[in-house]
């Protein structure tokens, strides 16, 4: 009875069906009748275990369960094999598929084998074929594929188109991209399986008609390249402008006539192609808007090329500036009084009058302005009365001249200095010369002429004073000395400040960035410019910073100390020999004199304070 209720995979009823009950009382009578004929202790046993091993044989028979099982299988076959059979899918969404199938299929086994009741076993298999006919998968990965082919092909051909611009481009690109995430979203919003072959049928056809549509939507992008023309027209127009502002013939209300006239012409070339539409909806029609663009384009270009105006207003200017001076020109030559000489010189003057008066109609950028030139032209031809200024130009020039020479001779100076010394020497001298300038060389009265000698003369001795005064202070040696004496006592500073040097050692540090700040000084005397000052303290300055003293007795110290420190830890292992001790301690003074070595090869001094202790820590890292 034990055994038979002990029967694996055996529901409850099948054990009761086993009929333990009727196989006792038969067995038993089994026995009895042998034990009652038997006469030996031998005939006795052999009863004995006849029984028994009836007893034992008489099994319940177990077939719920596998049965139960079996239908599961066959449905989980079933549902692979029609998966297998979908070409709509992918690998990887039959994978998955399958893998839920499997699943559902290892849960329904596990329930019927915890199952003791064939009603409990009946609802585990009902559950799991139940679980398996949801396994229902739709074919998305394909459709996304297709639309994603699509969007990579459109791509493809926009990005060969040349005559598209980069915008233009990335908005056809982004259209597209627009389009087909629209149909991505749809199909992305359908399940990737459903609980019926009826619901997976309609998933189905939505991400069917999702990627129909996305396709189509996608090819639908064709660009129509219109910023390119426009560009031609704007490149044009703004050619033709620069053509037009170049015209030194021309006032501005003559150029901004012609530029309107252009603009004019360009806008109206430039409406012609945003008439047409930036994107068509086949290639067909967009091939009609290109051409429809190109022509637009290529008239724009013309109209705008052909825009070319006359002069007016300058030459007329400039014939009157001529007039009064062929005029001027005849009077000079009435005068009794003048010699010829003279009469060459207020003639020139009078030419040098009218060549600025129309180098000024030339200047002029408007009506106005032209008619003020002319004017003033014509005034100024008209008083020619020579000034003497060369005397006073040339007393300034030799005061400038002088002065250049005491600074050229100074040593505390640099090139820059000198340039700079020399350059305000020059420009107090231009600005009196500036002053004299300003005079005519020609007055209309004796007496204005006379009042302009005077202003002559006067600019003559503030511009002989002022240069003769210029007297530069050197400032760019002795501050590139200050810094080097700044840099060498921070230096000291920062020595004295260093508690791992010994006093050795500071000493030797702080010797050698004295020196280093005394040749860096001595360059800075022979240096000759900015640049060589500069030169001269800048490596100072290095050669100081790079006196970093490293500081070797405190880490060889470290070293020893901790050696002393891991020999005493050794002695006082109660866990080891006397041999392993000394085999330790030898380890640990090998890892000592190692690291004393690495430090006494380093050097005394670093460039850099980040090198100065590096290696030294390294060195005496051991265990």
């Amino acid at each position: 009875m034990q055994a038979i209720n002990a029967t694996p995979n055996a529901t409850d009823e099948e054990k009761k069906h086993a009929a333990v009950t009727k196989v006792n009382a038969d067995k038993a009578k089994s026995i009895n009748s042998k034990l009652m004929i038997v006469t030996t202790k031998t005939a006795l046993d052999t009863a004995k275990n006849a029984g028994t091993s009836a007893i034992a044989a008489d099994n319940p028979v177990v077939a719920k369960k596998d049965a139960a099982k079996a239908d599961v299988e066959a449905a989980r076959k079933a549902k692979e094999d029609a998966i297998k059979a979908n070409p709509n899918l992918t690998q990887a969404e039959k994978d998955a598929a399958i893998a839920k199938n499997n699943t559902a299929a290892a849960e329904a086994t596990k329930a019927i084998d915890a199952a003791t009741t064939n009603d409990a076993v009946d609802q585990a298999k009902t559950a799991g074929t139940t679980a398996i006919g949801k396994v229902n998968p739709v074919a998305k990965e394909n459709a996304k594929e297709a639309i994603a082919n699509a969007l990579t092909a459109k791509n493809s051909e926009i990005d060969k188109r040349t005559d598209l611009t980069d915008a233009e481009k990335k908005a056809a690109k982004d259209e597209a991209q627009k389009l087909a995430d629209a149909e991505l979203a749809k199909i992305n919003a359908q399940p990737d399986n459903a609980d019926t072959p009826e619901a997976a049928t309609t998933a189905q056809t939505a991400v069917d008609n999702a990627k129909d549509k996305g396709v189509a939507d996608v090819k639908s992008v064709n660009p129509v390249a219109k910023e390119a023309a426009k560009k031609a027209i704007a490149d044009e127009l703004a050619k033709k402008e620069e053509q037009i502002d170049a015209r030194t013939d021309l006032t501005t209300e003559e150029k901004d006539a012609a530029k309107a006239e252009a603009k004019a012409k360009a806008k109206e070339a430039t409406d012609a192609i945003d008439a047409q539409p930036s994107n068509a909806e086949t290639p067909e029609k967009a091939a009609e808007a290109q051409t429809a663009v190109n022509g637009a384009k290529d008239k724009g270009v013309a109209d705008v090329k052909a825009v070319d105006p006359v002069a007016a207003k300058k030459p007329a200017a400039k014939k009157a500036i001529d007039d009064a001076l062929t005029a001027k020109n005849n009077e000079i030559d009435a005068r009794t009084d003048l010699t010829p000489e003279e009469k060459t010189k207020a003639k020139e003057i009078a030419k040098a009058k009218a060549d600025a008066a129309k180098d000024a109609v030339d200047k002029a950028t408007t009506d106005a302005e032209v008619d003020k030139a002319k004017t003033a032209g014509t005034t100024a031809v008209a008083n020619v009365t020579p000034v003497a200024k060369e005397a006073a130009k040339t007393a300034i020039a030799d005061a400038l001249t002088a002065k250049n020479k005491e600074i050229d001779a100074r040593t505390d100076l640099t090139d820059e200095e000198k340039t700079a010394a020399k350059k305000e020497a020059k420009d107090k001298a231009d600005a009196q010369l500036s002053e004299i300038a300003k005079q005519p060389d020609a007055a209309d009265t004796p007496e204005a002429a006379k009042t302009a000698q005077d202003a002559v003369d006067a600019a003559k001795k503030t511009g002989v004073d002022e240069v003769t005064a210029v007297n530069p202070a050197a400032v760019k040696k002795p501050a590139a000395k200050k810094a080097i004496d700044d840099a060498l006592t921070a230096k000291n500073n920062a020595i004295d400040a260093r508690t791992d040097l010994t006093d050795a050692e500071k000493k030797v540090a702080k010797d050698k960035a004295t020196e280093e700040a005394k040749k860096a000084k001595e360059a800075i005397d022979a240096a000759t410019t900015d640049a060589a000052v500069d030169t001269a303290k800048t490596a100072g300055l290095d050669e100081v910073a790079k006196v970093n003293p490293v500081a070797k007795e405190a880490a060889k110290k470290a070293v020893a100390d901790e050696l002393a420190k891991k020999e005493a830890e050794i002695d006082a292992r109660t866990d080891l020999t006397q041999e392993e001790k000394d085999a330790a301690k030898k380890d640990a003074q090998d890892k000592a004199k190692s690291a004393t070595d690495a430090i006494n090869e380093q050097p005394d001094n670093a460039d850099t304070p980040e090198k100065k202790q590096l290696k030294l820590k390294k060195s005496s890292r051991y265990s």
